[in-house]
């Protein structure tokens, strides 16, 4: 009971009370290092509560071997296993499995609509005399514009109104949509757009999905704005009609120090953060019930 409590308490924690800090990390550390705290306390808050499922519906035999705390379990009555601890686990365990079957489906639903979204494209560019350049299609449109799909190859879309703009800020366009594609950022979003249809009700879980699309574009904003210079890319936004982002832009250091070390830091603190809040938390509602 004492593992799977700490287990299910800090998911709790976690699922309710993270996204208030994490709105902090991207001022400071950037928008790399929020987006590393945001999946990882994701995955760590969801493991959790799997975790606590598995050791209710197996019996927590984790106690301590001592007169105190046997003093104390006789006093909240609960000496070893209670019957109810595999109901619980079993009803805790199904929603985890539900939860999960709901996020598959959701990752399947919009693996399916990018797949024919990027053979959409091939297919028009093997079909029409659409013009295809270092991995860029260029659609014929006025209005400037550009989008990325990842696929093999991935494709850059982009209209021959881009063109119109100067040759730095097309190329920082540009630029931003090669970064998606680098980094991956399309998978990233299906994942956590799935996780989000699966648990809407959690707030961390709900958030998620948004997070990683703000953050993944503040990324590439970023990196656009390192390798064409930052003001051929607000010009670029301005001109696509995303004041907000430059305004987002401005409020992020181009070169953020000690990155890799903030991104392990993420991971070795977010991956235990769940297991040791519930731990505290119940020890000290514990020694306090004693």
């Amino acid at each position: 009971m004492i593992a799977a409590g700490s287990l299910l308490l800090g998911a709790m924690l976690v699922g309710w009370l993270a996204p208030i800090p994490l709105s902090r990390l991207v001022v400071r550390g950037g928008p790399d290092v929020g987006l590393t705290w945001w999946l990882v306390l994701t995955v760590a808050a969801f493991a959790s509560a799997a975790a606590a499922s598995v050791l209710l519906l197996l019996g927590d035999h984790l106690h301590v071997d001592s007169g105190l705390w046997h003093m104390c379990s006789a006093l909240i009555g609960h000496h070893h296993v209670h019957p109810a601890d595999e109901i619980v686990g079993m009803l805790l365990l199904a929603m985890v499995c539900l939860a999960a079957a709901k996020a598959a489906r959701a990752v399947r639903r919009r693996l399916v609509a990018q797949r024919r979204a990027h053979r959409a494209h091939l297919d028009a560019l093997a079909t029409t005399a659409l013009s295809y350049v270092d991995g860029v299609l260029w659609l014929k449109h006025d209005a400037p514009f550009a989008y990325s799909i990842s696929g093999r190859p991935g494709l850059v879309v982009a209209s021959t109104g881009l063109n119109r703009l100067p040759a730095n800020q097309r190329d920082a366009v540009l630029h931003h949509e090669r970064h998606h594609l680098r980094r991956r950022h399309h998978w990233l979003v299906i994942a956590t757009s799935a996780v989000t249809d699966a648990l809407p009700r959690v707030p961390l879980f709900r958030g998620v999905a948004r997070a990683t699309r703000t953050l993944t574009e503040l990324a590439a904003d970023r990196r656009a704005a390192r390798d064409c210079g930052p003001e051929a890319l607000t010009g670029a936004l301005l001109a696509l009609g995303q004041p907000q982002r430059v305004t987002a832009l401005q409020r992020l250091p181009l070169r953020p120090r000690r990155r890799i070390g903030a991104h392990l830091l993420a991971v070795a603190t977010g991956g235990v953060l769940p297991a040791t809040l519930g731990a505290a938390l119940f020890a000290a509602v514990i020694a306090m019930a004693c």
